[in-house]
């Protein structure tokens, strides 16, 4: 068992330039991260039967940022524990902010029929902020704040290579009015 605490750039350092960059160094490449961290590790060595390492342990990040290139998602705040081991990752309750609101994000591991890992997301974010990094037409003629969940299935390294990252993003736009003709347009309520 180790303990280990530090600035999160370094776990990032780690996984892309250690013997663990075979397994996670491309699921980090794309991070930039900022902030602390605490680890809580467990490692697994045989020594006699030559079987794979066994490694389990608990990423918690303490007011950390992370920064997905390319995807104009600045994450900043984000609090909770991340569970992994050579199988995957999770997490139950990671809280976060997004554009400056609140996030809360959930990973489900790979399942059954699905060789991916999935980010379940959910927040009450304001038009104008979504308008502000995405200036996409569709969003001008939108304003109010409504609740909005995504979820990302990315695939794991192992999934074959035909297997797309999937993200569906869908609200009921309460609190949203749509200035549009009838009958796409509505009010807030």
């Amino acid at each position: 068992t180790a303990l280990a605490d530090g600035p999160l750039p370094d776990i990032l350092k780690l996984l892309r330039e250690s013997p663990l960059s075979e397994k996670f160094g491309a699921g980090v490449r794309p991070l930039q991260a900022g902030g602390g961290f605490h680890l809580d590790l467990d490692l697994g060595i045989p020594i006699k039967d030559g079987s794979n390492p066994q490694i389990r342990g608990r990423l918690s990040f303490l007011d950390s940022t992370l920064d997905i290139k390319n995807w104009q998602l600045p994450i900043s705040g984000l609090r909770g524990d991340l569970l992994f081991d050579q199988n995957g990752v999770e997490a139950k309750q990671l809280h976060a902010l997004i554009y400056g609101n609140p996030v809360d994000v959930g990973i489900q591991r790979s399942a059954a029929g699905r060789p991916s890992t999935r980010i379940l997301a959910s927040a009450a974010l304001p038009i104008r902020s979504l308008a502000k990094q995405f200036p996409e037409p569709v969003l001008e003629s939108l304003h109010g704040t409504s609740d909005w969940q995504l979820q990302l299935d990315i695939p794991n390294l192992s999934a074959p290579p035909h297997i797309p990252v999937m993200l569906q993003v869908s609200s009921n736009l309460l609190g949203t009015a749509v200035d549009q003709p009838p009958p796409l347009g509505k009010t807030a309520a």
